[in-house]
This record gives C-alpha cells, structure tokens and sequence, in this order.
C-alpha cells in the first residue's frame, strides 16, 4: 500500500481516507479563528480606545511603556498607535507626556515639592528632562507664572 493512499475499509465505511478524518473539525476550526479575529478587531473599537486612555490617565505616576499597553489591549503596537491617533489626534504616548506635564505644572502650584521630587514622582528621567520636556511643550519654564 501507498503512504498515503486510501485504505479500502475508510472508503467502505464511508468516512474521510487516512490522514483527511484529522482535517473535519477544519470548518470549525476557521470559524472559531474568523471569531478571535473579529474580537480583536473590535478591540480598537472606540470603547476600547477609551478605555486605553483611561488606562494612560491612571498611568501618569506609573512607568508604563507601549509594549506593555499594546499586550494588555492585545493590540500590536502599530495598532495601538494608529487606532490612538484616530481617535485622539495623537500618539499614545505623547499623551502620556502631555498629562504628565499637565500633573508637573498642577503639583508646582499646588505643592512645595521641588523638580527632582516631581520629576521622580512622574517618571521622569531626570528634573532637567521635565524642565526641559515642559519648555518644548508650552515655551516657558515650569517655575513661571502662566
């Protein structure tokens, strides 16, 4: 007998030859994968994007990276952006910096902390990094007075 051939009691019975009775569940298969893909898909619905941004909000204090954001929404990270920038009109993690820079600026007026303890509190690298993020953003130093 061939490798491969049919075995006449297969073909008596009816049923699929040899290697091919694996293949049945194969409609099924497709369908529940045409599923988990349409699911994905609805991910970068505008209520999961929301929730992204939601997600950024509570973030703020927190080192979160778009690696991580991405896996957490099941979403690679050109989706996250582009569903993101659709959206919001920016990039997921311009945001994060804008309301981090937003937090800076509320904890100056609000708080005695000084830069390097702001700084730290929201993830940045260094007090000169905000000072300087801060003055590419809105062209004035953090200290002054709007």
């Amino acid at each position: 007998r061939k490798l491969g051939a049919p075995r006449y009691r297969d073909l008596r019975r009816g049923q699929e030859p040899g290697r091919l009775r694996h293949y049945r569940h194969l409609p099924l298969q497709i369908h529940l994968l045409r599923d988990s893909v349409g699911s994905a898909q609805q991910s970068r619905s505008p209520d999961s994007v929301e929730a992204i941004r939601g997600c950024l909000d509570r973030s703020i204090t927190a080192g979160i990276t778009l690696d991580q954001l991405a896996a957490r929404y099941f979403l690679s990270k050109n989706q996250l952006i582009r569903s993101f920038r659709e959206r919001f009109g920016v990039t997921p993690m311009r945001y994060l910096m804008i309301k981090r820079l937003e937090a800076a600026e509320r904890l100056v007026e609000s708080t005695t902390m000084n830069g390097a303890q702001i700084a730290a509190l929201l993830k940045f690298s260094s007090p000169q990094h905000l000072s300087a993020a801060f003055k590419r953003e809105y062209g004035r130093n953090l200290r002054q007075n709007s």
